[in-house]
């Protein structure tokens, strides 16, 4: 059965009472590294003067392109560790912060990247369509990660595809949680981002106990092999 979002609110705080300081660690670095990585696998810099637009070539092209890689590698591999970090919480099983830090590089890397990359590119295509589209497919594959740590032998495409099966009918359920979180993100611009460090670990938590509940309703559901 799934409850209103008022009681993942509630347990997901109750969960991350003090326990604050391993989140914030962990999404501080999580941020720093993936966004100084970002920035640099922009190859291009645009600007506009005098109604005329210039683009640099900031760094070669080759260049560009490695880094890019290394991002999405890098980018993985947090998003990775991020849910196995709230997943654990869940199911209490909680890792140091060194080992959260290091498991989504040593855990099924190939994986979590195969993963990030097919879930990324099919949601910019259907967003390329229109915009809501892309947001019904990004709340379609929003369980993918999820998956892979609740049933660790499923791959990539597999989860994804899961993942699919398994919030037909509950996507509104996420959207509207993911929704309730909204107006600490808004005041979090204020506090020039502090409030999300304080937002962000309830928000997740949340998320996966949704993710939870709703694995429950299919407990018994084999894996599809539904094309994406």
């Amino acid at each position: 059965m799934i409850n209103p979002k008022s009681y993942y609110q509630q347990e997901a705080k109750t969960l991350v009472s003090g326990k604050y300081k391993n989140f914030v660690i962990f999404l501080v670095i999580n941020f720093l590294i993936v966004g100084i990585l970002s920035y640099y696998s922009n190859g291009f810099r645009y600007s506009a003067e005098d109604g005329v637009l210039t683009i640099t070539v900031k760094v070669g092209y080759p260049i560009f392109t490695i880094i890019s890689i290394i991002t999405l590698v890098v980018r993985s591999a947090f998003q990775s560790g991020r849910m196995s970090m709230f997943y654990d919480l869940v199911n209490n099983q909680e890792m140091p912060l060194i080992d959260n830090l290091k498991v989504g590089f040593t855990h099924e890397l190939v994986r979590s990247v195969v993963l990030v990359f097919v879930r990324d590119f099919f949601t910019l295509l259907w967003s390329i369509l229109l915009i809501v589209p892309g947001v019904i497919k990004a709340y379609a594959y929003s369980m993918a990660m999820y998956l892979t740590y609740k049933k660790p032998s499923i791959g990539s495409v597999g989860a994804i595809n899961l993942s699919k099966s398994m919030t037909k009918g509950f996507k509104k359920q996420i959207f509207l949680l993911d929704l309730s979180y909204l107006p600490w993100y808004l005041l979090g611009i204020l506090t020039l981002g502090v409030l999300w460090f304080w937002a962000l670990p309830r928000h997740l938590t949340a998320r996966v106990l949704l993710f939870d509940e709703i694995v429950k309703e299919y407990e018994d559901t084999p894996i599809p092999t539904v094309i994406i």
